[in-house]
């Protein structure tokens, strides 16, 4: 399970039609045939799930666009821990920072001497073909992941407010 990108109101940026067309579409999203996507709501909130039938771990490679005019911010839920004590909504109106989320790995995959990559990128807001002038909100996270870790792993996210695609 990994974060799943929600308005600061809480509303998820990804429609459940967008994310059953990912499961049905796996070529269009770049989706490994193997794999099958949900959101299941989790002890610390609503998560995005990914699961496989195979006992070993491929390579995943998933991009989701959704046309989007809500231009409000948005992070990774669940949201651990921000650090001075903001609020979200404190917290999101700033330019860049770092809060804590969270991934969970069931323990279902066979032991490995390597880790589990997660490699987790975020980035919405703005239209640039359309023309849109808006805020691009980019969260990126890095995290590996050992057999002997399953569970909840917290993940620092940086949190990145631009005016840039780049």
């Amino acid at each position: 399970m990994i974060p799943l990108p929600v308005y600061v109101d809480g509303e998820p940026v990804f429609s459940e039609g967008l994310l059953k067309r990912v499961n049905d579409e796996p070529d269009v999203y770049r989706l490994n045939t193997d794999w099958n996507l949900s959101v299941d709501k989790t002890s610390r909130g609503n998560m995005m799930v990914l699961k496989t039938s195979k006992s070993e771990l491929s390579d995943l490679n998933i991009r989701l666009a959704e046309f989007d005019r809500k231009f409000i911010p948005r992070l990774l839920m669940p949201v651990i821990n921000i650090p001075g004590g903001l609020t979200l909504e404190e917290f999101s109106k700033k330019k860049s920072g770092t809060y804590e989320s969270c991934i969970y790995i069931n323990g279902s995959f066979y032991p490995s001497e390597e880790p589990v990559e997660f490699h987790l990128q975020y980035i919405g807001g703005g239209n640039k073909e359309l023309m849109f002038v808006e805020p691009i909100w980019k969260s990126s996270s890095v995290k590996s992941v050992f057999f002997e870790d399953i569970g909840y792993s917290n993940i620092s996210v940086n949190y990145q407010i631009s005016d840039s695609w780049d």
